[in-house]
């Protein structure tokens, strides 16, 4: 009886052998899945700049050279990041003249502005694949400045001394850009509207003008940058 079932037995194995064999040999392989696509090519982000930028340098607009001697323009500013468009900026102005019988240098000018910048243009960049730097770029900007002026006439009877006070508001549009590691350049160009207190001492008495001007103004500085 046992070889009887066995002798059936073994048969039936070897048709479910050859069947899940035939199976498997009629079964296509699995067709692999399609590559995915490569990632676009994303333009670099806005490298880390630091979040306040100090400024030194010369306005030279502001330079002139003349028979009274030389009036040099020194400029110091500090930028700061607002968000990934604007900044907040604070410059002072300083005129020292020399020569023109001038016993040694001589503080003519002292001013300084507040204003604020938005750069644009920036998305373009991206698009074109451009690297972009916080403070740095095309800009507008829209600024209050005062200023105090106090040098002697030396053309004028008793050296008298001029006086002046100038506030002024400023819109202008600029680019602004590092040069290497410490350095940088900020060009600019605009309207100013701005009026002028002048008080000229001449023998114990005071002559004040007030007029309202609108002009152009021009900006160059440049120096180093950290």
């Amino acid at each position: 009886m046992q070889l009887s079932v066995l002798a059936l037995a073994l048969p039936l194995a070897a048709l479910t052998t050859s069947t899940a064999l035939a199976q498997q040999a009629d079964t296509p392989p699995p067709t692999p899945a399609p590559a995915a696509a490569p990632a676009p090519l994303v333009a670099p982000a806005l490298t880390a700049p630091p979040a306040t930028l100090f400024k030194l340098g010369l306005d030279a607009p502001r330079l002139w050279l003349g028979y009274w001697g030389v009036g040099v323009p020194l400029y110091a500013g500090v930028e700061r990041q607002l968000g990934r468009h604007f900044s907040l900026t604070g410059d002072v102005n300083v005129g020292v003249g020399f020569g023109g019988g001038r016993r040694g240098p001589e503080l003519q000018r002292f001013g300084g502005a507040l204003g604020t910048r938005y750069y644009y243009g920036q998305a373009r960049r991206l698009r074109k694949g451009k690297s972009v730097a916080a403070l740095s770029g095309t800009y507008l900007q829209l600024q209050v400045a005062s200023e105090f002026e106090g040098r002697l006439l030396y053309d004028y009877p008793y050296n008298q001394r001029l006086y002046r006070h100038t506030p002024s508001l400023e819109l202008l549009w600029g680019y602004q850009r590092r040069l290497g590691r410490y350095g940088f350049m900020d060009v600019g160009a605009g309207l100013k509207l701005w009026r002028t207190d002048s008080y000229l001492y001449n023998g114990g008495t005071i002559e004040a003008t007030r007029p309202l001007k609108l002009e152009p103004t021009l900006r160059a500085r440049i120096g180093l940058a950290f």
